[in-house]
Parts: C-alpha cells; sequence; structure tokens
C-alpha cells in the first residue's frame, strides 16, 4: 500500500485546534509544544494551515504564517 494513498490535505479550521494539540506530544517523542500553536491561529492563519488527513485520521499538520495573509487582516 502507498502510505500517502487516500491522504486529504486541506486548510485548517478552529475545529481542528483540539485535534492537532492533542496528538503533538506523541508525535514529537514527549516534547510538550502545544503551548506555542494557539487556537488564534486556527481563525487569522487559516489559509496557511494545512491540516492532513486518511478516513477522517490525522496524519499530518502544517503551522504556518503568511506575511501576504497577515497584511489582509488588518
Amino acid at each position: 500500500m502507498n502510505l500517502i494513498e487516500n491522504i486529504q490535505i486541506r486548510n485548517g479550521r478552529p475545529s481542528d485546534h483540539e485535534r492537532v494539540v492533542s496528538v503533538m506530544p506523541e508525535w514529537w517523542d514527549g516534547l510538550d509544544l502545544t503551548s506555542s500553536v494557539l487556537k488564534i491561529f486556527f481563525v487569522h492563519f487559516c489559509n496557511t494551515i494545512y491540516v492532513a488527513e486518511r478516513s477522517d485520521e490525522l496524519v499530518g499538520f502544517l503551522v504556518s504564517f503568511d506575511e501576504v495573509c497577515n497584511k489582509q487582516m488588518l
């Protein structure tokens, strides 16, 4: 089976925040960086946050900040 088969990538939504932070310590070998990924990011930077899912299971995420997106918010 191809590991990337059936993976859907979409923009993150505020409702994804809890799911993302819940897997962070496990995925990063116990390192708890959950306080650095605030729910407000999923509101204001939703154009540059990506969630990867396979059959509704979270398999990856990317949180990024785009200066252009930030300027649109001003």
